[in-house]
């Protein structure tokens, strides 16, 4: 299963998921960090 996060994930959950064997895709740190829900909802 592949989860889709924005920042407002704590990092702890995220690498929480990942020891899960979950393919988390975090965009914390990239260009597209802050943007809207409505932008983040078509990326996903």
């Amino acid at each position: 299963m592949k989860i889709f996060v924005d920042e407002n994930i704590p990092l702890m959950t995220v690498n929480d998921l990942r020891d899960q064997k979950f393919e988390v895709i975090d965009i914390r740190g990239t260009d597209h960090q802050g943007i809207t829900d409505e932008l983040l909802w078509r990326k996903a």
